[in-house]
């Protein structure tokens, strides 16, 4: 349990200030919930808002698209290769 707290405040003061939200914000909020489990008695109602709270945190990735769009162009381009094999294939 402390070793969790102890991740999460030192990734948070690595990576969070005077710096762009992005994955470090999940990550962060992963270990603070990981730190905060070990003390808790598992319900369906703690699971469904620990779910919940990592979804909002992941909400910061995701606005911090840089690596949202470079898979989208990695995935367009492998699109656009096969698509390339098979006019080529046709034609031979």
């Amino acid at each position: 349990m402390r070793g969790f707290a102890l991740a999460a405040a030192l990734v948070g003061a690595a990576f969070l200030p005077g710096e762009r939200l992005g994955v470090a914000v999940p990550v962060v909020a992963a270990l603070m919930l990981a730190a905060a489990a070990a003390g808790l008695r598992i319900s369906l109602l703690r699971l469904t808002l620990g779910l919940l709270a990592c979804a909002l945190a992941a909400q910061a990735a995701l606005l911090d698209a840089d690596w949202v769009v470079s898979l989208d162009l990695t995935r367009l381009r492998s699109v656009e290769l096969i698509a390339e094999a098979g006019a080529f294939a046709r034609a031979a």
